[in-house]
């Protein structure tokens, strides 16, 4: 039997949780990516690793425990399968879209409206994929984003490595005709193969038993 040729897979963190919240799929937030990887990825390249991208929430000590169970989660489950890069959150003033006027303050409880931007992220998953083609750890770069931050990135791994198959799975209303032409095949991921995909609650750490649960807040 013909072995199959190599896939990594590229995941923008906020990109695919934001799809999931705004088409209502918070409840499948407890998500095992190379498990979808799996179900996804076309029939001639088998997933080998998942790199994940995201920044680490910071403010609000709630979310932040629930992002930081699920990573740990994440990389106990999949060990050496998963990736896991971050970039960071930097805060901004707010500013009113017809004035242009900074800074913006709340109407109810007068304080300052700080928008919080994610830093890093594109920057990180394009030189990861890039590096990925010079290194040769790969014959399909599978990116799952809607961000069009990539389209570059794309267009240039084509150039100077042209044997290299490029996937674009759009995430959960993340779907960009934008980026139709800067891959070799795109498609929707779908609801059914999410929500096949879910980390086992608990995830159990096989190397010391500990348990960890889905935050009772994501079912």
């Amino acid at each position: 039997m013909k072995k199959k040729n190599r896939a990594i897979i590229y995941v923008d963190g906020f990109n695919f949780y934001n799809g999931l919240m705004e088409k209502g799929l918070s409840k499948f937030r407890w998500i095992d990516y190379f498990s979808l990887s799996k179900k996804i990825t076309p029939f001639n390249y088998e997933p080998i690793l998942v790199r994940y991208f995201t920044s680490r929430i910071k403010g609000d000590i709630d979310k932040h425990n629930r992002q930081h169970k699920y990573i740990i989660s994440l990389e106990a489950h999949l060990g050496d399968k998963i990736d896991c890069q971050y970039g960071r959150f930097q805060t901004f003033q707010s500013h009113c879209k017809q004035c242009k006027a900074k800074p913006v303050y709340c109407e109810n409880c007068s304080e300052e409206y700080i928008k919080p931007n994610e830093k890093k992220t594109d920057v990180n998953i394009a030189t990861s994929m890039i590096m990925d083609c010079i290194e040769k750890n790969t014959e399909c770069i599978l990116l799952m984003s809607g961000d069009s931050d990539y389209e570059a990135a794309l267009t240039q791994i084509h150039r100077i490595f042209p044997k290299i198959y490029r996937v674009i799975a759009f995430p959960p209303k993340r779907r960009n005709p934008g980026m139709f032409n800067n891959c070799d095949f795109h498609f929707d991921i779908q609801k059914s193969d999410i929500q096949a995909s879910l980390l086992p609650n608990p995830v159990i750490n096989p190397k010391n038993k500990k348990q960890y649960f889905m935050p009772t807040e994501w079912a």
